[in-house]
C-alpha cells in the first residue's frame, strides 16, 4: 500500500465518522473535500429532492461525486464566489457561512437557507479541516401560477441565453435600453419566452451579500 493510499482511506474514515449525523440532521446535506468533490451525503433525502425536481441525473451520486462540485455549478462568476468560500471555511478565517437564497419550482416560490460550517479531522480537538458540511434548508413554500422558464422543457438551443442569478433566481431583462433584474414571474407576464437558454451568474444585490464573506 502507497503512502497516497493510506492517507486516502484515513481521510475515508475521517469523513464516515460524520455519517450518521448528516442522515439525522434536518434538511439536504452533504460533505466536500479538500478538491471540492462530495465525500459525504444523506442518501435518502438526496435523491428524494433530485427525483422530485427533474434532477433525475443528480441521483447517480457516483458520476457526481467523480468531478468537482463546482463543475455543478454554471458560470465562471458563481464557480470563483463558491469556490473563494469553500477557501474561507478551510483555511479556518470562517467558522459558519450562511447564504439565503431561493430554490424554486416551476410552481412553489420556496425560501432557503444554505450553511456551510467546517468539518474537522477531529472535531474534538477542531483539528485540521478536512471538509466543507452543506445544510440545506427549505424554510418556506408558497404556491404560485406555474412559470414555465423554470420547466426547462423544449429549450431552443438556437436562443440567445437570459440570464439567472443563481442565488435569487432573478433574470436580467433589457428594458428601454437599460438592464434590469426581475423576477421570473415578472419576465413572463411580460411575455418572456420560457424556451430560452438560460445562464447562470449573481445579480448586483446578491454580488453585494456575498462580498461581505470575502
Amino acid at each position: 500500500m502507497t503512502v497516497e493510499t493510506s492517507q486516502s482511506n484515513e481521510l475515508k474514515l475521517s469523513f464516515e465518522k460524520y455519517e450518521e449525523m448528516i442522515n439525522t440532521m434536518s434538511g439536504i446535506n452533504y460533505i466536500i473535500d479538500r478538491n471540492y468533490s462530495i465525500a459525504l451525503y444523506s442518501k435518502k433525502k438526496w435523491d428524494l429532492f433530485a427525483s422530485n425536481n427533474d434532477g433525475s441525473e443528480l441521483t447517480e451520486i457516483n458520476r457526481v461525486k467523480e468531478n468537482s462540485i463546482l463543475d455543478r455549478f454554471a458560470g465562471n462568476k458563481v464557480k470563483s464566489y463558491y469556490r473563494s468560500l469553500y477557501d474561507q471555511i478551510f483555511s479556518g478565517q470562517k467558522k459558519e457561512i450562511v447564504i439565503k437564497s431561493k430554490c424554486d419550482s416551476p410552481a412553489a416560490l420556496r425560501d432557503n437557507v444554505l450553511y456551510l460550517t467546517p468539518i474537522y479531522e477531529n472535531m474534538n480537538t477542531k483539528d485540521n479541516v478536512i471538509g466543507v458540511l452543506h445544510q440545506s434548508l427549505i424554510l418556506n413554500v408558497e404556491e404560485r401560477e406555474t412559470v414555465d422558464l423554470i420547466k426547462r422543457k423544449n429549450v431552443d438551443t438556437k436562443a440567445e441565453f437570459l440570464e439567472m442569478c443563481t442565488i435569487c433566481k432573478a433574470v436580467k431583462y433589457q428594458s428601454n435600453g437599460e438592464d434590469k433584474w426581475i423576477t421570473d414571474e415578472e419576465y413572463q407576464n411580460l411575455g418572456g419566452a420560457s424556451s430560452i437558454k438560460l445562464e447562470y451568474s449573481i445579480c448586483v444585490d446578491c454580488t453585494t451579500t456575498l462580498d461581505e464573506f470575502l
